[in-house]
């Protein structure tokens, strides 16, 4: 990954987790605010996107549907604790490289994202959406989720699942053991709600995921022996580990096909409407 998005990626995530802990004091002085809770839930729709060995620069290049459904609990007017729900598609290709020598690469992925998690959302302002006067604030959360992806490329016009493949000799010999297709990831991000008609929230949502694996795109280390790899999982397999014409694939093996330094990311920019369900008191926030 580009160690600019690195770097930026790292102080979004720094920036998250000091809002966390620097307001909590001040929370827990707000014995006002207690017994206060808001439920909501709701549904969101936008974009998926990846970042990774394929894509390592620019969020949003190949983005993809996505869909999900939340359920959120307002603990005050400053915080919430809500869980997600959601699906969505993310893609890349080589062909879409500025670079020269991705492009001759020539790899590509798409894979279903399978999504839930859980995130404590945190409001800069007092937000409630049954009060006009606090019917609006940006936010920022932070959480912990897990995921399900299935990597897959075009084979023969066949859309064919890349982990079984072993493309990079995973379980074969000594290398590397099979990678799974279920892993955890650290939701971050930030957005802004909007109160309507003291029932209805609507979000404008961006947000990233780091991941503990690399191989949501299949694509982490170094190429491995071709006949190796077909004698094990096939010619599909062979051909899929080095779709590349540009040399031959025995000079290219022990060399890097990835960069097995870093993780892959992704994330999602979102649009939601959410419901809230009456309460029976209201509290005056804190200001």
């Amino acid at each position: 990954m580009n160690l600019n998005v690195k770097l930026l990626l790292k102080q979004a995530t720094c920036m998250c987790v000091l809002v966390f802990f620097a307001t909590t004091a001040n929370v827990r002085a707000q014995a006002v605010m207690k017994g206060f809770y808001g439920k909501e839930f709701g549904i969101s729709l936008g974009a998926a996107y990846y970042i990774g060995d394929i894509n390592p620069i620019i969020p949003l290049v190949g983005a993809r549907q996505s869909v999900g459904a939340y359920f959120r609990l307002n603990r005050d007017y400053r915080w919430s604790f809500r869980t997600n729900v959601i699906y969505g598609k993310v893609t890349a290709n080589d062909a879409n490289n500025k670079l020269e020598a991705l492009r001759n690469r020539n790899l590509t992925f798409q894979s279903n994202i399978f999504e839930v998690s859980e995130q404590v959302e945190f409001n800069f302002w007092p937000y409630r959406v049954d009060e006009s006067n606090y019917a609006f604030s940006p936010y920022a959360f932070i959480g912990l989720g897990a995921f399900y992806f299935n990597p897959k490329a075009t084979y023969n016009n066949e859309l064919v699942a890349l982990q079984p493949l072993a493309t990079e000799g995973q379980g074969l010999l000594n290398y590397r053991k099979p990678y799974k297709r279920i892993a955890l990831n650290m939701p971050l991000g930030m957005g802004i709600k909007v109160g309507l008609q003291e029932k209805w929230t609507v979000q404008l949502e961006f947000s990233i995921r780091k991941t503990n694996t690399d191989y949501i795109d299949d694509v982490s280390s170094t190429y491995k022996n071709p006949l190796l790899i077909k004698s094990n999982t096939g010619v599909a397999a062979a051909a899929l580990s080095d779709p590349s014409t540009t040399a031959s694939t025995f000079a290219k093996v022990g060399h890097l096909r990835g960069n097995p330094d870093t993780n892959d990311w992704y994330g999602f920019t979102h649009v939601s409407l959410s419901y809230s369900l009456p309460n029976k008191r209201k509290h005056c926030p804190a200001q």
